[in-house]
């Protein structure tokens, strides 16, 4: 947990929050699990943001080759987010609702985190596009999304050259032409007469973030709840910036 600083502070201040297990321990066991699971999927969407962070931080690099690389590591982090959102979201459900843990929470959270659950139960209520790349992308290697823009490539007038790029290390190979078509797929997937330019990826980037906001919203809103229950100790601490 982050608390405000000077902009120009060459240091963070954090807090650490410690409680003993034997009190996490007298939770109904549906409670303690759900815990669990809700804090992987919370600690997955960090670390992935900020991967991502990195990468759209990368595509302004001097080097196009260098600018290639990082969108296609930045559209590597929206397939992961849009999964771990995805199946975040089936935690949520199968413990809020098919468990029913939530009637011992629905009165204890602030109106914006309920508001929070109740536009999540909407968007995975229907047809979205989080579930689209989760099917399609996020952890499936499958040949039916790639046959559009295959074809597309195959029959420009002006074909384009195919490329990868190697190196002496085994770290340094990229396919970036399988990449390329790839992008294109998850672009078609959410619009059928979208061509693959770097804006139109830089756009699928930023459509998760809506869903990551109410989903992160919700979260830290159920696990600071439980946590306040086991009569925590706080303890200041400063890391370099």
């Amino acid at each position: 947990m982050a608390t405000r600083e000077h902009p120009h502070s060459r240091t963070v201040k954090l807090v650490r929050i410690a409680f003993a297990h034997s009190a996490f321990a007298k939770l109904p066991q549906t409670e303690q699990l759900f815990f669990l699971r809700l804090a992987h999927v919370r600690n997955d969407l960090r670390h992935i943001s900020y991967m991502a962070v990195v990468a759209e931080l990368a595509t302004r690099a001097d080097s196009r080759i260098e600018r290639r690389v990082a969108l296609h590591q930045l559209l590597f982090c929206v397939r992961l987010l849009h999964g771990v959102l995805h199946e975040g979201w089936k935690v949520i459900d199968s413990a809020w609702n098919g468990q029913r843990i939530g009637r011992n929470f629905v009165n204890r959270l602030k109106p914006e985190a309920q508001a929070a659950l109740k536009s999540l139960g909407k968007y995975f209520s229907q047809k979205n596009l989080t579930r689209t790349i989760r099917d399609n992308f996020s952890f499936h290697y499958l040949s039916e999304p790639l046959g559009v823009p295959l074809a597309r490539r195959t029959a420009m007038i002006d074909p384009q050259e195919d490329d990868i790029v190697t190196g002496l290390r085994s770290g340094n190979i990229f396919y970036a032409f399988a990449e390329d078509l790839r992008a294109e797929a998850m672009l078609i997937a959410v619009d059928p007469d979208a061509t693959s330019t770097e804006a139109q990826m830089i756009a699928l980037y930023e459509s998760h973030q809506a869903v990551d906001r109410a989903f992160c919203l919700f979260s830290d809103a159920v696990l600071i709840t439980i946590v306040k229950g086991l009569r925590p100790k706080k303890e200041a601490f400063e890391v370099e910036h």
